[in-house]
């Protein structure tokens, strides 16, 4: 019985079951440690949480695929195969294949540049080209978007040429309100205050008339909102906007 290749069999499972149950939270809690170094350095704190549950999951991925494959090299060499051929035709394969897998190249390489710049991670929304969905899964190839309608999409790294994310720490709200001419201006400007008043978390401010359009007079709401909140306050804003359009009045274009 050939003991050594069973050691090297079994220490190769062993330590792939342990990175696949272990490996992963390692990985954060090593992370974790660099915490305040980091969040220094990219002053981007809020996501910090999501940035090393992304590169925790990349790195275990791929350090249990290096020990497949220097395993399965061991267990060759062990049973007489000379994996010198192997390998040298593995080398002259990988040429060959090179020319045809530039983009497979380029798809992980842009994969390993949205990691490291913490372009986004799992759980943001983000443009993609002509996607806009939630990151539900992020590898080194592709990420995965699902969109409003509730539509996956898998887009290549490589395939991007512009990122949009639309959770990054903080996004700016502009919105435009028309009203009749008719209404009073100081009017509108007061009840437009006060409702942008009641957003006590969410500093708004009401920068008044932005333009003419026709009969119409459009007002400006300026503000800065927490990153994934800009959705619901705009929903808000527009349902107590309406509301007291009508209490008081009001006529909306």
């Amino acid at each position: 019985m050939n003991w050594r290749l069973i050691i090297i069999a079994g220490s190769t499972l062993l330590l792939y079951y342990v990175f696949s149950f272990f490996g992963k939270r390692a990985w954060i809690t090593f992370l974790s440690k660099e915490q305040s170094v980091l969040t220094r350095a990219t002053k981007v704190a809020g996501d910090f949480t999501q940035r090393i549950e992304t590169i925790s999951s990349v790195l275990n991925k791929t350090v249990k695929t290096v020990i497949i494959l220097i395993g399965a090299a061991m267990i060759l060499s062990e049973i007489g195969i000379n994996i010198g051929p192997i390998l040298a035709g593995a080398g002259i394969v990988g040429v060959a294949l090179g020319f045809g897998a530039q983009s497979l190249v380029k798809d992980i390489l842009g994969g390993v540049f949205v990691i490291t710049e913490h372009q986004y991670v799992k759980g943001d929304v983000v443009k993609l080209g002509d996607v806009i969905g939630t990151v539900t899964h992020l590898s080194l190839r592709t990420a995965v978007l699902r969109d409003s309608d509730g539509v996956e999409h898998f887009v290549p790294h490589g395939s991007v040429t512009q990122v949009a994310n639309y959770t990054k720490q903080w996004v700016k709200i502009n919105l435009m309100v028309p009203f009749s001419c008719n209404n009073s201006v100081e009017q509108v400007q007061q009840v437009l205050t006060d409702v942008v008043k009641q957003f006590s978390i969410t500093p708004l401010t009401v920068l008044g008339i932005e333009r003419f359009e026709d009969n119409k007079m459009i007002f400006h709401i300026d503000g800065e909102v927490r990153a994934a909140e800009q959705w619901r306050v705009l929903r808000e804003l527009r349902w107590r906007i309406k509301l007291a359009c009508e209490q008081n009045k009001l006529i909306l274009a």
